[in-house]
């Protein structure tokens, strides 16, 4: 805990990347992606990982 307030974490420290499908997401967190958010009209679900 101590050592994460002198990290400065920015919105633009992470790839992104959209799954489409149960595949994709799968890839994605193996790989090591964070899931972020819902699905989309496009059936877009987002991820993120620390650059």
């Amino acid at each position: 805990m101590m050592y994460t307030q002198l990290v400065n974490f920015k919105e633009d420290d992470y790839h992104i990347k959209v799954a489409r499908n149960v595949e994709e997401a799968c890839e994605l967190v193996k790989s090591g992606f964070q899931y972020v958010t819902g699905e989309y009209k496009d059936g877009g679900k987002i991820f993120k990982k620390p650059k």
